[in-house]
């Protein structure tokens, strides 16, 4: 599950999960187009949105999905028991953390089975922890932007980038007429006309 929710966050790439730090990776491969990966991205993040106060992490764009799915043993369903997952990454534009929270065996009669009740707090603590330990600042998130706000913080920055891009050809712009008006500003004349003397000119 860790590393399907990963080749999201690495926008289709596959990377074999290592056990040991150091050791070497295995093959990186492209399973799932790159558009089609960011197109799924916001959809995690949206899900996240609607458990935010469980799962999501202030100043920080994280994106998951919940799982309760029911215990089995033997082919059968176990009665009240459940395995409670929550998946997902931080930060949602440059992810930085993919985790993975399964707890087995949650049981009804605790009232904390589902995955929203359960796993998904265990990510929060485990993304916030990770943040606090690397040090990593809250985002830089650009306007119109907010974690409360399901969007993509990619498109609004690529936005951003264009309105920026306007801005500096319209100053330029206005810096060349400025420079012509000056050019062309005629030198003021001492023997103007009066009133009585004026004459129409074609």
């Amino acid at each position: 599950m860790a590393a399907a929710f990963n080749v999201l966050a690495n926008d289709g790439l596959y990377i074999p999960p290592k056990l040991v730090e150091g050791s070497t990776f295995g093959e990186r491969r492209e399973v799932l187009k790159n558009t089609e990966a960011r197109q799924i991205k916001p959809m995690l993040q949206t899900a996240l949105e609607g458990i935010r106060h469980a799962a999501g992490i202030n100043g920080y764009s994280c994106a998951g999905k919940t799982g309760t799915a029911q215990l089995v043993e033997d082919g059968k369903y176990v009665k009240g028991q459940y395995n409670s997952t929550y998946a997902g990454f931080c930060q949602t534009h440059d992810p930085r953390i993919t985790i993975a929270v399964m707890v087995h065996g949650a049981k009804v009669e605790s009232g904390m089975f589902q995955g929203s009740q359960l796993a998904a707090p265990i990510f929060q603590e485990l993304s916030a922890s990770i943040i606090s330990m690397w040090g990593l600042p809250p985002e830089n998130i650009p306007e119109g932007y907010s974690v409360g706000v399901p969007s993509t913080v990619w498109e609004t920055e690529e936005n951003n980038a264009e309105a920026n891009v306007a801005d500096v050809a319209a100053e330029g712009e206005a810096a060349e007429e400025t420079e012509t008006s000056e050019e062309a500003s005629p030198a003021p004349t001492t023997d103007a006309p009066t009133e009585e003397g004026a004459e129409t000119q074609e």
